[in-house]
């Protein structure tokens, strides 16, 4: 193998290491890949995006939204339906800089069973915003609507879920 001078890391180096045993070794070589290798991470970071540790997979949601590669919105995809938590709000945002809007059909039907509340998801509404998705958009629309009606103390006097 030959190791160019200029880095002390290999790509392969960095691409082993990235499926280490240890979530702490597997960030730190997402965070070299892209520092170093940002053409070459794309296929390294969409296996990342399946990472069991939320940190790993974060970390290689937001390489997708600083580097957008249309070829990882599957990847982007399949992590948005399988994920929880502010994970979902790092995909949406890197799917909406690729230009892919196949994420609000999900949010949506998520959001209407009940799973989630919208506020706690900015980055979804942000990304929604972005894409100027119509159903997105009039769902904010709607949410700032109610907001505006009424006061944050109606809201946990009623049991609402709005935010």
């Amino acid at each position: 193998m030959t190791r160019d001078m200029n880095f002390l890391w290999t790509l392969e180096d960095l691409r082993r290491w990235a499926k280490g045993r240890h979530a702490e070794v597997r960030l730190w070589a997402a965070k070299r890949l892209e520092h170093f290798y940002p053409k070459e991470a794309g296929p390294i970071m969409a296996s990342l995006l399946e990472d069991r540790d939320e940190s790993v997979a974060r970390r290689a949601t937001s390489y997708f939204a600083r580097w957008p590669d249309p070829n990882f919105s599957d990847s982007l995809l399949r992590a948005f339906e399988a994920k929880k938590g502010p994970l979902l709000d790092s995909c949406a945002q890197a799917l909406a800089e690729m230009g892919d809007d196949r994420f609000v059909p999900i949010f949506l039907e998520r959001y209407a069973a009940k799973s989630f509340k919208l506020l706690d998801h900015p980055g979804i509404l942000l990304a929604m915003m972005e894409l100027k998705n119509p159903e997105g958009i009039w769902m904010i629309h709607q949410l700032l609507e109610k907001l505006a009606e009424t006061r944050e103390d109606d809201h946990e006097e009623n049991g609402d879920d709005l935010v």
